[in-house]
């Protein structure tokens, strides 16, 4: 190969180099931000409810928000919104009885770094179901659910999450809306506290 065909090579590859796109971030299966770029794994059928949302109650008192947002209170404070919400779902197993699980997150974007996120051991389903995992942190926040052992009395003792909306839209993106009730431990002092809030990816 002469020198002029090793050049010409040379400025080919540097060229193409220039020229590539940097690979998109590798999610987790199943995660599904919503911007439009990343479809779900597994959509699932959906469940739409016979009948409107029910709205609040005493055990659900903060209202549901408008789409791509999660609302916090924590006791009988201010009402909090985030957006940037996503979700991971695992389809349902009859054949192991597993009736799926469902996550859901949202985040700030500024420097507060504030997130929260739950997990709920059904999926693609509609109803009143023990909330399993729960946190709410940030740069001065740090709230887990409470610890118990006993899994019999879970939506009593650690908390509920109600799906008043699970469904599927014209995308195949999951539509999720509802409310949440938990009992947590602020993990910089012990103390004790209840979070309650809604949720709804949009649509």
């Amino acid at each position: 190969m002469n020198t002029k065909t090793l050049a010409i090579t040379a400025i080919a590859s540097v060229l193409l180099a220039a020229s590539c796109k940097i690979d998109a971030p590798v999610l987790p299966e199943g995660l599904v931000v919503k911007d439009g770029s990343v479809k779900p794994t597994n959509p699932g059928g959906g469940t739409t409810p016979t009948t409107p949302d029910p709205g609040t109650d005493a055990t659900y008192t903060v209202g549901i928000g408008a789409d791509d947002t999660f609302i916090y209170q924590i006791d009988n404070g201010p009402k909090v919104t985030l957006h940037n919400v996503s979700y991971a779902n695992q389809d349902p197993d009859p054949d192991i009885d597993f009736l799926g699980n469902t996550n859901l997150s949202a985040h700030s974007l500024d420097s507060k770094q504030e997130s929260i996120s739950f997990s709920v051991g059904v999926n693609d389903a509609t109803g009143i179901f023990p909330i399993k995992l729960f946190s709410l942190k940030s740069t001065t926040l740090d709230y887990e659910i409470v610890d118990k052992a006993d899994e019999e009395e879970d939506t009593v003792e650690r908390g509920s999450v109600k799906f008043t909306y699970f469904t599927e839209d014209a995308e195949g993106f999951d539509v999720i809306k509802g409310y949440f009730k938990v009992n947590v431990i602020d993990k910089k002092d012990g103390s004790k506290h209840v979070i309650t809030g809604s949720y709804n990816t949009g649509s």
